[in-house]
């Protein structure tokens, strides 16, 4: 008969049973928008590492799974992630996209479409995915109930069909779930420079204590904001309108863009990404909106004005034209930093530091 163990050395074997934590490498890629790019890294194009757990999290609508494909395209374009194998396991079969028209045909050759059962279920997919390189899109973590849950349903449908009344509630153990199965799963991404990007729905918070409590809660638990290193909410703002035919209609939205919690230099910050249905994130777009709201670039009844032409003034989808056909990109992320750099100057505080 086995010898019983102490309290202590249970303890103990639990403990051993963790995966050692390795550090993050560098950031090698971007979040497919150049100002997201700044906001969370302060470089372009360098936002997210391997070994990276990316949380999105919003309302239905706002971007999240456009964002999440976006990270996943831009890897797919990049020869460090060569060998990794790209998968969605998408519990709502909401996110419905033309990958090759949106994300590419790099990617859409490339991505694998993963179902699973339960919240369970994901995880020992998880963890048989990341025993190798990876990039995995989790839309949405809300999507399964537990297994536990699963049966409970099942057993209640049979004590109906009899005419018996179900006893009990389905103990939805989300929380308790990601917490337990996080711990274990982080650290494999780290050891095979993989990527996870998780997203979660936003929620109406229906016990609100007082005026003042938020209006939407993100269920699960506190264990998948303790485990991201990046966090990112999103949130529907102001509708974009063009007149057609005489009528302002709606073409796309002005979406809010948190950065929530950030592993990779620490900030904060806030800012308003243009979205289309018709195109997805515009990137030049957001970055000419944001420059001139920060004043950076100048726009006077409607003409925009920019360094590198000279003084010439165009409306603004006649000005992204003229920098797409001119392939003048690059030109236009070089003001964006020098804007960027400026603007994080006046928000530094500087003091003598008290180590040498």
């Amino acid at each position: 008969m086995a010898k019983a163990k102490k309290p202590l050395e249970e303890l103990q074997a639990a403990i051993n049973e963790v995966p050692k934590s390795i550090a993050l490498a560098p950031p090698d890629l971007s979040l497919g928008c150049d100002l997201l790019d700044l906001h969370v890294s302060g470089k372009i194009g360098q936002a997210v590492s391997p070994g990276t757990f990316l949380w999105l999290h919003g309302p239905s609508g706002s971007g999240k799974s456009f964002h999440a494909k976006t990270v996943m395209a831009e890897a797919a374009n990049s020869d460090i992630y060569r060998d990794h194998r790209f998968v969605v396991i998408d519990g709502e079969n909401g996110s419905n996209f033309d990958t090759a028209k949106f994300f590419g045909r790099r990617l859409a050759d490339r991505m694998e479409l993963v179902e699973v059962e339960s919240l369970d279920h994901l995880y020992d997919k998880l963890d048989e995915i990341f025993k190798e390189p990876a990039i995995v899109i989790v839309d949405s973590f809300d999507s399964w109930m537990p297994q536990a849950a699963r049966k409970k349903l099942d057993e209640d449908k049979k004590r109906r069909a009899e005419g018996k009344e179900p006893d009990g509630d389905y103990g939805m153990a989300h929380g308790k779930i990601h917490s337990n199965r996080l711990r274990l799963l982080i650290p494999s991404l780290s050891k095979t420079n993989s990527i996870l990007a998780g997203i979660s729905q936003h929620r109406d918070n229906v016990n609100k204590a007082n005026p003042y409590s938020p209006k939407d809660v993100v269920p699960g638990g506190r264990a998948i904001k303790f485990w991201c290193h990046i966090e990112i909410e999103t949130q529907i703002g102001t509708k974009i309108k063009r007149e057609i035919n005489g009528v302002e209609t709606p073409i796309g939205d002005n979406i809010l863009v948190k950065v929530v919690k950030n592993r990779v230099n620490g900030l904060r910050l806030n800012f308003e990404e243009q979205f289309y249905p018709t195109l997805g994130i515009d990137n030049i777009g957001t970055s000419i909106k944001w420059l001139k709201e920060n004043k950076y670039i100048t726009c006077e009844k409607g003409y925009y004005s920019l360094p590198f032409f000279n003084g010439k003034k165009y409306y603004l989808e006649e000005l992204i034209s003229k920098i797409e056909d001119g392939n003048l990109e690059n030109e236009l992320r070089s003001i964006l930093e020098q804007g960027y750099s400026d603007y994080m100057s006046q928000m530094t505080v500087s003091r003598k530091s008290r180590y040498e």
